[in-house]
This record gives structure tokens, C-alpha cells and sequence, in this order.
């Protein structure tokens, strides 16, 4: 069976964001989970290092043939606007701001929202969760003390859902893009959930690029594949 995942990591723009202010980034994670076809599930997206945050914005996405969008619930974060206009296709846009100006600060694994999806997924379906930069653009900013703003950076933990069967292989990944053009800054770090025993991985990418490890390093902007191969078969 081949298992072919294509992952992108984008030329960043923003270089006064990454190269003047180098801030603890902050993590906003998704669970790997599982769940029952027909019921209702809630899924949280939790954040750490989220301090003196001052406003954000991101889009969600997942497969909507598993999962079928029915609404939020605001937990620690008052007034978070959720836009559902694309929640049939599986795309969701959130956007967050402090209404008193001065930045928030949460305890660590937080939660910031919370989802609710009907599971109109069969058994043995899955879908991954994940934090992207479109349609909405990822955008976090700290309050600097003084009325202003300071960009600061965002990294997910992306997540998953699966239906029923328990065994299913299934992959997610965590991606920092790189701090400027040109740069080789670029991480994937890769959860394989009930990889077979002695399964093996295969990364390509741009100029020839090639490894057998999970998770990559000092990588150059381009499209990622990963294999993973059980007993000879892809």
C-alpha cells in the first residue's frame, strides 16, 4: 500500500518578524484521537507559550466526508470569531483580539476553543486536523507593554481523528517554515500513529533531497513527499 503525504514549507516574507524579534513561539496543538461513526465529537485546540498575546488569526481545515462541522464553544478566550462560510468543505477561519489591548496570558495547554463535529465517517476512516495558512493567513501579535504590537510567531501541532477501528496507519506533522528567502531553516516533525513493526520511512524533495529519517532539519523552501514502506511495499 503506498502512502504518499506532500508537504509544503513557504517562503516566509515577514523578515522583520522573525530576524528582529525572537520570541518564544506560541504552540497551538490539535489531539490525535479517536472516535465513534454517528456521534458527536468535541475537539480542543490548546496553546502553550501563549503570553501576552494581543490578537491572532488562521485557518482549519479537515476532511469534511469524516468529520462534519457543528459549531463552537468559547472557553478561555472571550469573543473568538469563528468564520464557518467554507465549514462544508472542510475550512474553517478563526481570528481573536484583545478587546482591552494589553495581551492575554494563559497557563500552558489551554484551551483557547473548543469544536464540536458530527462523525459522519465510516470505520476505519480518518482525517488529519490542521492549522494552515489559508485561506486566512496565520498572523500573531504580542502586546509590547505600550499600546503597541509585536508580530510573533505560530507553530502548530497538528492532529487527527479516526473513526472506529483502532489499528488504522495514519500520519500528522508539526512544520516551521523558513526565517527568510534563501534560507535552510525549515523543520517537519513527523508522528507516524500505528506504524507497522519494521515499516521504514522515505522523504524526497527539491534538489535531489532524500532521507530515511522522521523528522527533518535545516530544510530549504520546497514540496516535501514521505513514503513509508511495510515489508517492501510502498
Amino acid at each position: 500500500i503506498m502512502r504518499q503525504i506532500r508537504l509544503i514549507l513557504s517562503i516566509g516574507a515577514l523578515l522583520t518578524t522573525t530576524i528582529l524579534f525572537a520570541q518564544e513561539p506560541v504552540i497551538l496543538a490539535l489531539p490525535d484521537t479517536s472516535t465513534t461513526s454517528g456521534d458527536t465529537l468535541r475537539v480542543d485546540i490548546t496553546a502553550r507559550q501563549f503570553r501576552e498575546i494581543a490578537s491572532f488569526q488562521f485557518s482549519f481545515q479537515w476532511n469534511p466526508a469524516v468529520l462534519q462541522y457543528a459549531g463552537f464553544e468559547e472557553t478561555n478566550l472571550p469573543i473568538v470569531a469563528v468564520g464557518n462560510a467554507n465549514a462544508a468543505n472542510g475550512v474553517l477561519r478563526f481570528s481573536w483580539f484583545d478587546i482591552n489591548l494589553t495581551g492575554q496570558t494563559l497557563p500552558d495547554n489551554s484551551s483557547i476553543v473548543r469544536l464540536k463535529f458530527f462523525v459522519n465517517g465510516g470505520n476505519g476512516t480518518f482525517t488529519n486536523l490542521t492549522i494552515t495558512n489559508t485561506p486566512l493567513a496565520i498572523q500573531i501579535f504580542r502586546s509590547n507593554g505600550t499600546g503597541g504590537f509585536i508580530p510573533a510567531t505560530l507553530n502548530p501541532e497538528n492532529g487527527s481523528v479516526t473513526v472506529g477501528a483502532q489499528n488504522v496507519f495514519r500520519a500528522s506533522f508539526t512544520t516551521t517554515n523558513i526565517l527568510c528567502f534563501g534560507a535552510n531553516t525549515g523543520t517537519i516533525s513527523t508522528t507516524l500513529i500505528n506504524k507497522p513493526n519494521g515499516a521504514t520511512v522515505r522523504w524526497t524533495g527539491p534538489n535531489n533531497f532524500q532521507s530515511q529519517e522522521e523528522d527533518l532539519s535545516n530544510l530549504p523552501a520546497g514540496t516535501y513527499n514521505l513514503q513509508v514502506a511495510n515489508g517492501g511495499n510502498m
